[in-house]
């Protein structure tokens, strides 16, 4: 399904899917999307920042939707100041983010 739907986005453009609930949050700072799954929730990142929290079942979806409004903005990069976070201070700062 990825490979579909990315094949559409040019090669020159790096766009990373994390789904660690441990590890995703963390990661996401260094990725233009990101996702973290967690036990019924998600949460979908743009540029090192949690964008939304969703339910687990539209997770997929919901990236796909950012990934394809930013392509349509013609895929502006934020600068980034990345301040490295544990991972569970990043996880528990978005799960204080009301479910959507």
């Amino acid at each position: 399904y990825i490979g579909d739907w990315s094949s559409d986005v040019c090669s020159s453009d790096l766009i990373a899917v994390l789904g660690c609930a441990v590890n995703g949050p963390g990661e996401s700072g260094d990725a233009d999307f990101g996702i973290a799954g967690g036990r019924d929730v998600g949460f979908i990142y743009a540029h090192g920042k949690v964008l939304r929290k969703v339910d687990s079942a539209i997770l997929i979806d919901e990236l796909f939707r950012e990934v394809d409004a930013w392509i349509a903005e013609g895929m502006p990069r934020p600068e980034r100041r990345r301040a490295a976070k544990p991972a569970a201070l990043a996880m528990a700062e978005a799960s204080a983010i009301p479910l959507e």
